[in-house]
């Protein structure tokens, strides 16, 4: 499996798992974990933007978005619940915490900061909501509008300029009624996402000789958006712009990451380090803060030392990469063997990406 992977893609995972670690191991690069989390939905965004322009050719029946969801949710909810569930028994067994049900039963349906921030109890899995309401939505006015006979090219289009101007207004309204934190609120976040699929549909109807230009477009706009960052008035948590203009950045430059070459032969155990945490990443995401917050809770009476602080995150980091290992091997992948295939897979279009798919 490994000897069929893009490079590139893997290297753009790893990249942006360790700038989530690095964030939530040392809070005072916090930032980092802003990067890394936006260039993940700008990858979901790519893939995904392949993924549905491919089954979205082949047909139009509803069965097409319900197949899509089936291998979204086989991919992504096993693990979401199981740490769930562990985040629960860590608060009421270890913490003795009660969390009410109120508040529980939220995260049954990614309702936790649909249009809220996120609550305290597993706050990691503000992201994940992001990404399964977009799973969700974005195929379906797609569908509608293939339905009304549009182009493929036109439907996604629309659906993109939709999805834009919807964010946008939500993020208004969220600031206009005193929410200031607009990074995990999630109806406002998708767009995040919506910039990788409409990088996907560019690279899917336009010349390769386009990828060194979109990628130097999206320097330039991560540039620009550093800039924001450092001499805006505003905190980046509610910038509106800036929440555009980053992920928008990211995904500009993905066609020129994903073509990057490892040599041959060469430096094996760096590969290799990258393509397991690319594999592992989302359960590298899901687990580290359980077993990190569990780590604190167990040796506080310890931790009073930069000694005890350094050897906590360091057995945390071991601790994550071992879980999230065995979880990929004996959890994750054989629940993701289990989906659906993909209805009418076409060699015509980008078939190379199934071994990356998300």
């Amino acid at each position: 499996m490994q000897q069929q992977r893009i490079f590139g893609l893997d290297f753009a995972r790893a990249l942006a798992i360790v700038l989530v670690l690095l964030s939530h191991f040392f809070k005072k690069i916090d930032v980092l974990g802003f990067f890394g989390v936006e260039f993940f939905f700008a990858l979901s965004g790519y893939l995904l933007g392949q993924i549905m322009w491919r089954v979205f050719n082949n047909d139009t029946s509803f069965k097409i978005v319900f197949n899509f969801w089936q291998r979204r949710w086989f991919r992504t909810l096993p693990n979401y619940f199981l740490f769930l569930f562990l985040m629960l028994l860590f608060h009421i067994y270890i913490k003795k915490d009660f969390i009410e049900w109120n508040v529980i039963k939220e995260y049954f349906y990614f309702g936790q900061n649909l249009l809220k921030e996120s609550s305290f109890f597993y706050g990691i899995s503000w992201s994940l909501c992001v990404e399964e309401w977009f799973y969700l939505l974005f195929p379906i006015p797609i569908f509608v509008f293939r339905k009304l006979g549009f182009k493929n090219i036109n439907s996604f289009c629309f659906t993109i300029l939709l999805f834009y101007g919807s964010c946008f207004i939500i993020k208004n309204y969220l600031l206009a009624t005193g929410i200031h934190n607009l990074r995990m609120v999630a109806l406002g976040r998708l767009d995040s996402i919506t910039s990788g699929v409409l990088v996907a549909v560019i690279i899917l109807n336009c010349n390769e000789k386009k990828i060194n230009a979109l990628a130097l477009l999206g320097v330039l706009l991560f540039i620009l958006s550093l800039g924001l960052m450092l001499f805006s008035n505003k905190d980046y948590s509610e910038n509106i712009l800036l929440f555009f203009l980053i992920p928008l950045s990211f995904s500009l430059m993905l066609p020129k990451i994903e073509r990057l070459k490892f040599p041959e032969n060469k430096f094996i155990f760096i590969r290799s380090a990258i393509t397991n945490l690319s594999l592992w990443s989302y359960s590298i995401y899901l687990s580290h803060i359980p077993i990190l917050f569990t780590l604190y809770y167990l040796t506080d009476s310890l931790n009073s030392s930069l000694f005890m602080k350094l050897s906590v995150k360091i057995l945390g980091f071991i601790l994550t990469i071992l879980v999230s290992k065995w979880l990929f091997v004996y959890f994750e992948t054989p629940l993701t063997n289990k989906r659906p295939k993909e209805l009418r897979p076409t060699k015509l279009v980008l078939q190379k990406y199934n071994s990356n798919s998300i």
